[in-house]
């Protein structure tokens, strides 16, 4: 058997993160125009291992709203790509069509940079440097935004969604900080790891970028069942209550229904908990007419599909920004 593939151990506890270096605030090192409304600005952070993300240093990408007003203040609503080599914040522009997708939403869109593997988490072994992602995006990214752009600082107009893994990314930061995020959304996500292949995917992508499959929620040489408990987006839902939750799904293929499937027990665990669930498929968007702004949606783990989902949520996203 495999390192990956091996089962997890029993543990009375789970593994704590590693120590976070001193949390700076972040320096813009340049600026690059994506489209109409989307600026890239390149950073620096010693949060995380550069190397690991496109162009040997991570981003930001902000899109801002149509009949931008520098004047007003307004919500804001974060973005997390999924985890493979080249995956970056500016997929949202060049895949998902984000400035069309978004083009209905009063408010500042923030596409965040994971590297190639960060897997939205402080990693419990980084290695010769720091890879805390998480750290970077909530201590550092978030700061930033609302002190660079004018911006409100409440959770009720502060959202946060995620494709892929950015989907367990959404809905475990939203279960950490809900003084941070009022709603939340998940297109394709991994949302579950009660079953073993679920396990085995996030480990062989470990082991792909370090050697180790077990660095990331483990101590380097396994990875034990509180450890996967710990980490579970399902396991934590009491955080959620009277939190709007929008789950997306597809069925087109064997690998979007195994994450359909953690999906759907994440959504019963919310609701149990008092979340404000609501589960939608790709199919049932396409059967509905729904708008496709960057394609035709295979129903499958695809831009295409991640955008027409965000383009469906922007209405009752809206909503929650601006309550009667």
């Amino acid at each position: 058997m495999s390192e990956a593939a091996r089962s997890p151990e029993a543990a009375e506890s789970a593994m704590d993160p590693a120590p976070v270096p001193e949390i700076g605030e972040l320096t813009v090192t340049g600026e690059q125009s994506l489209g109409e409304r989307s600026t890239r600005y390149r950073v620096e952070t010693d949060l995380i291992p550069a190397e690991e993300t496109d162009g040997g240093q991570p981003s930001v990408v902000v899109t801002l709203p149509e009949d931008y007003d520098e004047s007003r203040d307004y919500p804001v609503l974060y973005l997390l790509a999924g985890t493979a080599e080249g995956e970056t914040p500016a997929k949202w522009v060049d895949k998902a069509a984000v400035e069309d997708a978004t083009a209905d939403l009063d408010a500042i869109v923030v596409a965040v940079d994971d590297g190639s593997y960060g897997w939205y988490s402080d990693w419990t072994v980084p290695g010769d440097s720091a890879r805390a992602w998480r750290s970077f995006h909530l201590e550092q990214v978030v700061p930033w935004v609302d002190s660079t752009f004018p911006t409100i600082d409440d959770p009720q107009s502060r959202a946060i969604a995620g494709a892929s893994a950015g989907g367990f990314g959404a809905m475990t930061y939203a279960e950490q900080r809900p003084d941070l995020f009022g709603s939340a959304a998940s297109f394709s996500g991994l949302l579950s790891f009660d079953a073993q292949a679920d396990r085995e995917l996030v480990l062989g992508e470990v082991y792909g970028l370090t050697g180790s499959a077990h660095d990331l929620f483990g101590n380097g040489e396994r990875t034990t069942q509180a450890d996967w408990a710990a980490n579970d987006p399902s396991k934590h839902t009491e955080a959620l209550r009277g939190t709007p939750v929008r789950v997306y799904t597809g069925s087109a293929d064997d690998f979007e229904s195994r994450l359909a499937s953690t999906s759907e027990t994440f959504a019963r665990a919310a609701e149990d908990s008092g979340a404000e669930v609501t589960v939608t498929t790709y199919g049932d968007l396409n059967d509905a007419g729904a708008e496709t702004p960057a394609g035709t949606c295979g129903e499958g783990h695809e831009w295409t599909c991640w955008s027409m989902a965000l383009k469906d949520w922007a209405s009752d996203l809206q909503a929650q920004f601006d309550p009667e």
